[in-house]
Order: structure tokens, then sequence, then C-alpha cells
């Protein structure tokens, strides 16, 4: 039988896998995000001077902050030059949100023994000293194993955004809302947590940049999970 309990073990193994045996630590993840572009910059944009401008909500708001030097890092490695705002030529809004999380219901198979595939018998006969014999075997069943059941499980699936708007500053002070950038990210994953997930969102964002106009692009990420 040693032959089963090592199948039914590797089994078991691939259940976990597929959510079905036991619970494993997962030790990494990935972050898909959904990156759609509109602008008006060169496919290299240069000498562009920016400030960013911020909401009264978020104004001292320390999260903010943080993700605010996320975007600067990514400004300045393609050449953007922070300025103050009286200076600047663009006006840079971030904004993002993550929503209550949304119960999603997933099935995955249960393996297991369906039926005995075949069966070899080894035997052996012994003789007496009476003159008499007696046969002694055994036999070795193989098992057919399959799917012999599904389960269901639930998670919470959380939708995360991120957008990103350039404005021409100077007509923005004339009370004129003129776009040269916006940039959108969508990711919807099992966490909940926005500052993990918000790194990866960025540079998903930052990628291409500043990307074909009109397009959206899916870009995978991995991170490590704790």
């Amino acid at each position: 039988m040693n032959t089963l309990r090592s199948t039914l073990s590797a089994l078991c193994l691939l259940g976990t896998l597929l959510s079905g045996c036991a619970t494993t630590t997962v030790l990494s993840q990935t972050v898909l995000s959904h990156v759609t572009v509109f602008h008006e910059l060169s496919t290299t944009p240069h000498d562009v001077k920016y400030a960013f401008v911020r909401s009264s909500q978020q104004q001292g708001s320390l999260e903010h902050k943080a993700y605010e030097q996320m975007a600067r890092e990514q400004l300045n490695k393609r050449g953007f030059l922070e300025v103050p705002v009286t200076q600047a030529n663009v006006a840079v809004f971030l904004s993002y949100q993550i929503d209550d999380g949304k119960t999603v219901i997933s099935s995955y198979p249960i393996f297991g023994q369906t039926g005995v595939a075949g069966s070899q018998t080894y035997g052996n006969i012994y003789g007496t000293s009476r003159g008499t014999a007696s046969f002694s075997a055994t036999t070795t069943y193989t098992p057919s194993i399959g799917v012999v059941g599904t389960g269901n499980q639930s998670d919470l699936q959380y939708t995360r955004k991120v957008q990103l708007d350039m404005l021409d500053r100077q007509l923005l002070d004339k009370g004129t809302v003129s776009k040269i950038y916006e940039g959108r990210v969508t990711s919807v994953g099992s966490s909940g947590q926005l500052n993990r997930v918000m790194p990866y969102m960025l540079r998903s964002l930052f990628q291409e940049f500043p990307g074909r106009s009109g397009t959206t692009t899916d870009i995978e990420l991995r991170f490590r999970a704790e």
C-alpha cells in the first residue's frame, strides 16, 4: 500500500496548491494593473518644470505625502524638474481610492481515489512433510485517481485606483483647465491595504511613460507577500 500512500500524498500536495488539503503561506503575489493614458506629451519629455498641487483633503496627509514621493521619484527619473509652483509650467495632481471589497465565490477540484485500476497477485506454494501443500499470496492494488468532488471558497477582492493628471499651470491660474496628461491605473486583488500595492501601481503607470495616447496596457509586477 506504500504506492497508494505516496500517490495520495502527492495529490494532497497538489490539492493544497489548489486550495484543497491544507493552508499554506504564499510567499509572493502579483499585482496586475490596467494602465490607461491620454496625453499630448512628446515621446521623450524634456524641460518640463512641475509642481504638485494638493486638494484640501490631501493637505497635511502623511499617506498622501508618501505616495507623492513615489510619483516624484518616477518623474525625476524621466527628466522632469520639480520647482516651486510659481515657476512650474505643469501642475501635477495625484489621487487614489480603494473600495470596501467584493466577495467572489470560486470552486476547486478535490482529488482522491476513484477506484482500482488493476491488481497483481504474487504467491508461493509450500510443501509439507506429509505430502500436502499450502499456498500463500499477496495482492497489490493500483488505485485510479481522479476528481471526487468540488469545494467552494470565498475571497474578498478589492478594486484599487490611482489617477495622475498634468495640467497647464499658467492656464490653470487663469481658471482654465487644460490637461496635457491623464494616467489611470486600476487593479483588483485580495489586498485591501492600498499602501502595499501603491508602489507597484505607480511603477506600472511609469513603466512605459508617457506611453501611446489612447491605449490601455496590462502590466503585472511581482511583490513579496507577508
